[in-house]
């Protein structure tokens, strides 16, 4: 179930350990209210553990008399809606009754369908204590300014929103002085993060009488910005708000790990989507696993509801063959803590396909060196695998021709050396391997799977390009040789050449060749013919010694497609003809 992917820089940090950092309690849960993940401080803040409570149902957590909010919660979620800031009760695991504010965002897959929520729990059981502490002392004419001055950033302002008084806490953060502060409103410190609509609906409900809570990003005379977590509580007389009380919390630090999390996220999700690489977890004491969307791409295996799968939907998809080395490995890495390195083979769920995963992971331990987590990635390495078998086999099939090549010239020398004369031993072979390298350079261009007829014809007659049109004439139709015939008839042809230019009908300004070749489908199977005929140039004699030449353009030629090489010395000029079995001497489809 995994590969390796780069170290992150400092930025990014490790999204698990920011999760479990965060002060406020964290929680997802399907839509069906099963709960799929609790942070250390839902532990604090609830008392249950992780363990304990990770697959039981939100309402456990539930007043008997809040019950009906599960539901109007879940429907909110799947229309959607992203529910801020709502004020309840629940119940910890010893009794007690517990005030938070929830903020609950939906959790959607990578086609934008919702497939659970994510919930961030603040308990404001103090705050709401000291709200309703600050009520009674004001309706008894106590005056709480002093004390919340001493824990928290307070201001107060008239019904119309002029700041009638704010503590040294408030001059702190903003950096303005108390008489730059009094009579303004709080358009002062705004930073201009926050949409109009924002500061509307603040009003809305803090004019109506109702208390109103949520985050606020403000700009200090500096010109940086600062977030307090904010609650504006009207003091209300005759029914009608008379002031307002807000009092801040500074919870930068805490918006900027959240701002650290989600760009963490989104790095991970980047170069996973990238580099093709699928990231697992896989929680040991509750077996439950969770992938991200490149590790259902890499199995053909539709998105789960928060990315779950069961350890049997995964080693069903291993190789049988590979199946019970992968689970002793992964055994292997929970005893000793890790990390670990493997290889294996899977079948893909959608096309039955067979595909090698390269998969690496590493182990978390509990407080008791126990292994509580193992992460890690998994990477689709068979295009990989493929590519280097295919250069296993190229590097064979170069051994191979570059030992029947040098065979080639080996004979080449052997024959040309036999001449007795020095001189012209090293002009002949330098001619001889010239005509070779024509016919290697063809076929290396198409990749060794054959030559054009006319285009090998061409090559070997490069030096003699001029004349092509003119006094020589080529004749015939697209025919592809095989390797081994391109190889033999190119030095045949190689070998005429030369000899019409020094002997006949092309060492003189008169005398023409003509080249043809063609298929004749005559006889059982098809037979390929070629021709080299000259004509109109000196008179030629057959030779009284049969040396190399006529071993390149006879038995050579014979050898390489299995033919018939029949050459005559006529007054007019060398005819010779070649014929050979197609299916020896042509490609194939």
């Amino acid at each position: 179930m995994t590969s390796q992917i780069g170290a992150s820089d400092d930025v990014t940090a490790d999204p698990t350990a920011i999760f479990a950092s965060l002060s406020d309690a964290i929680l997802s849960k399907t839509l069906d209210g099963k709960i799929t993940s609790w942070n250390a401080a839902a532990t604090r803040v609830f008392g249950y553990g992780v363990d304990e409570i990770v697959g039981k149902q939100i309402t456990c957590i539930f007043p008997p008399e809040k019950l009906d909010e599960a539901q109007m919660i879940l429907q909110r979620i799947r229309n959607g809606e992203v529910i801020e800031h709502y004020e309840t009760t629940r119940l910890a695991k010893d009794g007690r009754r517990i005030e938070v504010s929830l903020t609950i965002s939906p959790i959607r897959d990578a086609a934008g369908h919702v497939v659970g929520a994510s919930k961030v729990a603040r308990d404001i059981t103090a705050e709401k204590r000291a709200a309703r502490e600050l009520r009674a002392s004001l309706k008894e004419g106590g005056d709480l300014k002093w004390a919340l001055d001493e824990h928290a950033i307070v201001a107060i302002a008239d019904p119309k929103g002029a700041i009638t008084f704010v503590n040294d806490k408030f001059c702190a953060i903003s950096q303005y002085s108390r008489g730059e502060l009094l009579g303004q409103d709080h358009r002062i410190v705004n930073s201009g993060f926050h949409p109009p609509e924002f500061f509307r609906d603040l009003w809305r409900t803090i004019a109506s009488g109702r208390v109103w809570r949520g985050d606020i990003q403000n700009r200090a005379k500096d010109g940086s910005t600062y977030w307090v977590d904010t609650t504006i509580v009207p003091i209300l007389e005759g029914g009608k708000p008379s002031r307002y009380i807000a009092i801040h919390v500074d919870v930068t630090d805490r918006k900027c790990t959240e701002s650290l999390l989600a760009e963490s996220q989104q790095r991970t999700r980047l170069a996973t989507e990238a580099t093709g690489v699928g990231i697992w977890e896989w929680h040991v004491p509750s077996g439950r696993i969770r992938w991200d969307a490149q590790m259902f791409r890499i199995h053909g295996i539709p998105l789960t509801d928060e990315g779950l799968i069961s350890y049997s939907v995964w080693a069903a998809a291993v190789h049988p063959e590979d199946l019970a080395q992968q689970e002793e490995q992964l055994r292997k890495t929970i005893r000793d803590r890790g990390p670990g390195a493997r290889q294996f083979r899977i079948r893909r769920n959608d096309t039955g396909e067979c595909r090698n995963i390269r998969a690496v992971e590493a182990v978390r331990v509990n407080a008791l060196g126990q292994t509580e987590w193992v992460v890690g990635t998994n990477l689709d390495v068979t295009d990989q695998i493929r590519a280097d078998e295919q250069i296993r086999f190229l590097m064979g099939e170069v051994n191979h021709r570059s030992k029947n090549l040098l065979g080639v010239v080996q004979s080449m020398a052997l024959l040309s050396a036999k001449t007795g004369d020095p001189a012209a031993f090293a002009t002949d072979l330098a001619s001889r391997i010239c005509g070779l390298s024509a016919c290697q350079d063809l076929l290396m261009c198409n990749e060794w799977s054959g030559v054009d007829v006319g285009a090998l014809v061409r090559a070997e007659l490069a030096h003699l390009s001029d004349l092509i049109g003119g006094r020589l004439l080529l004749v015939g139709p697209p025919l592809r040789l095989c390797p081994k015939a391109a190889q033999g008839i190119g030095m045949a042809l190689h070998e005429l050449a030369i000899n019409a230019a020094k002997y006949g009908a092309l060492s003189d300004d008169k005398g023409q060749v003509r080249i043809d070749w063609s298929v004749a489908e005559t006889g059982e199977t098809p037979t390929f013919v070629m021709h080299w005929i000259e004509d109109g140039g000196p008179s030629v004699v057959a030779p009284t010694r049969k040396g190399f030449g006529e071993r390149v353009i006879v038995a050579m030629a014979e050898q390489a497609v299995k033919g018939k090489v029949a050459i005559e010395y006529r007054a007019m000029g060398v005819s010779w003809e070649l014929t050979s079995p197609a299916r020896t001497t042509l490609e194939t489809a």
